[in-house]
């Protein structure tokens, strides 16, 4: 019962479909931003980080009510292989910027 409970609390914390409508914008260098859609041309590495974005941008903002002494560790079962080394750095900056420590496996 515990592990159910446990669940649906980070089930209700990442999902952030049922509090926020979310609307993805893509800038390449050099290029006007633009909205994400099936046709935006990303690669899957890309699109993965897209996704993943908005999930630890929902995990940041959940622990910003916990007050300074919160813990703020975040957990990837896995970085998606699809993302490259850039990716997997700009990811690690991302994650640094929203003051988050992670707990990750990887098969690098």
């Amino acid at each position: 019962m515990a592990c159910r409970c446990a669940r649906a609390i980070v089930e209700s914390t990442v999902d952030v479909r049922g509090w926020v409508d979310v609307h993805y914008e893509v800038t390449r260098p050099g290029g006007a931003a633009q909205r994400w859609s099936s046709k935006t041309g990303l690669s899957c590495g890309e699109r993965r980080l897209v996704v993943l974005a908005s999930v630890i941008a929902a995990v940041a903002a959940a622990y910003d009510g916990l007050g300074p002494s919160g813990l703020r560790q975040t957990a990837l079962d896995e970085v998606p292989a699809e993302v490259d080394e850039r990716g997997r750095e700009g990811l690690a900056r991302y994650l640094a910027e929203l003051d988050l420590d992670l707990m990750c496996t990887s098969y690098l």
